[in-house]
C-alpha cells in the first residue's frame, strides 16, 4: 500500500501539513475548554483541497487521572472529549490560539511503498511518520485490534511520532506514535485513534 513519508522541518508554515502552534482559521470553536490542545493539520490525500485537524485533551504529564494519556495507550479510541478531528477545506493558521506545543511544518515526500526489510530480511512496515500506508504496530497489545479495524474497512490515514532524535517541545505522543484511521474520511465521527507508547 502506498504511503507519503513525512519529515519534520525546523521552521513553521502558515499552511500545508503542520503541527503545533495556532490552529487553523475558523477552528477556535474546537477548543472545548482551557485543557484543549491543537495537535496538527494533515491533508486528506484522496480528497483534493481537504484537510483534517486533530485536537485532544490528554494530560501528558499524568497530573489528571481522568485524562492521563498513559491510561489510554495501546487501545483503539473513538472520537470523544479526549481526542477528535475537524474535517475542513485547505486552511491557514489563525493569528493566535493557545498551545504549549511548538509549531513546525512537515514536508511531504514522494509516495512509495511502506514495506521494507529488517536485518533478517523479513518484510516489515516502515516505522517512520507517514500519511496513508499500513500502521506500524509497535505494541503487541494492539496488533489484533489494528487488524480488525482494517478488516472492517478503516483506512490508515496517519502515523506520527518523534523519530530520528528530533525533539519538539510539547510533543504529546513522545515516546511513541499516534495512528489515525477513518472508514469515511469526510465524516469526523468515523475516525479512530491509537497512541502506542
Amino acid at each position: 500500500m502506498d504511503m507519503v513519508p513525512l519529515r519534520f522541518l525546523p521552521t513553521d508554515a502558515v499552511s500545508g501539513c503542520r503541527i503545533g502552534g495556532p490552529c487553523p482559521v475558523g477552528l477556535k470553536a474546537q477548543f472545548r475548554d482551557s485543557l484543549t490542545q491543537y495537535f496538527g493539520t494533515f491533508p486528506l490525500i484522496e480528497f483534493e483541497k481537504t484537510e483534517f485537524s486533530i485536537f485532544h485533551r490528554f494530560d501528558r504529564l499524568g497530573n489528571d487521572a481522568a485524562r492521563d494519556i498513559i491510561a489510554f495507550n495501546n487501545q483503539i479510541l473513538e472520537p470523544s472529549e479526549l481526542i477528535w478531528v475537524a474535517v475542513h477545506p485547505v486552511s491557514f493558521r489563525s493569528e493566535d490560539s493557545p498551545n504549549i506545543f511548538e509549531a513546525r511544518a512537515l514536508e511531504l515526500h514522494n509516495p512509495g511503498s511502506d514495506l521494507t526489510h529488517d536485518d533478517q530480511c523479513r518484510l516489515i512496515h516502515i516505522t517512520g511518520c507517514t500519511l496513508g500506508g499500513h500502521c506500524y504496530v509497535e505494541r503487541v497489545q494492539v496488533r489484533d485490534d489494528v487488524k480488525r479495524l482494517e478488516e472492517e474497512g478503516y483506512r490508515h490515514l496517519l502515523q506520527i511520532g518523534e523519530v530520528g532524535g528530533d525533539f519538539i517541545e510539547g510533543f504529546p505522543w513522545d515516546p511513541g506514535f499516534l495512528n489515525v484511521w477513518a472508514s469515511h474520511p469526510l465524516d469526523p465521527s468515523t475516525y479512530r485513534f491509537c497512541v502506542q507508547q
